[in-house]
């Protein structure tokens, strides 16, 4: 419960990310992360700020008290997994495949915060690798890596991840995800072409 409710805290961080005034958004995330984690953390503090954002070790937090049996240090396990590794993932990945319409809308571009381009694939990358490196490690390992795989392949499999301009990073980024999320990529264009989720 104690974990549970720390990260639904932290995902209130939402607030900031949605101010639209780009200096002072930048300055609060700082704050919140310097307040966070005043020992530091191996993760950046943009990664930390998107991680919070994301909420994705809530619902591995939710689906670990549907077990009949879990120990303390399963929970924390999965906690650090999910927190803020795969959550990075997810938000850095959201960024990196929706950058050209949140740049024009104005709003927030994780993926900016990365000193060049290239340093953002190299970031990415290693943020799944470190996610997947984790939850190998978890009981049940198959089935988070399949959720992670997923997830990966659900944002590049979309459209704007497909584009001249990116498409050489996308590829890095999909190696990076393994062959799990490489096997699953064409399944899931296929299925955006199918239903039409070209853009989701």
């Amino acid at each position: 419960m104690r974990l549970l409710s720390r990260e639904a805290l932290r995902a209130n961080i939402q607030a900031i990310n949605h101010d639209l005034d780009p200096y002072r958004r930048e300055a609060d995330l700082r704050a919140w992360c310097a307040r966070e984690f005043p020992d530091g953390h191996e993760a950046s503090w943009f990664e930390l700020a998107g991680a919070a954002g994301a909420g994705i070790s809530i619902y591995a937090l939710f689906a670990l008290a549907t077990e009949t049996r879990c120990s303390e240090v399963e929970i924390e396990r999965t906690n650090n997994a999910y927190f803020p590794w795969a959550s990075a993932v997810a938000t850095m990945l959201d960024s990196y495949v929706d950058h050209i319409e949140d740049t024009a809308n104005g709003d927030h571009v994780y993926v900016s915060h990365y000193p060049s381009p290239e340093h953002a694939i190299d970031g990415m990358s290693q943020l799944m690798r470190r996610t997947f490196a984790e939850v190998r490690a978890l009981p049940d390992a198959e089935r988070h890596m399949v959720i992670i795989a997923c997830m990966v392949a659900m944002y590049l499999s979309k459209n704007s991840a497909r584009n001249t301009a990116v498409r050489a990073a996308t590829l890095r980024l999909t190696s990076a995800g393994g062959a799990m999320t490489r096997m699953l990529l064409p399944i899931l264009r296929l299925w955006r072409a199918a239903y039409n989720q070209r853009a989701m």
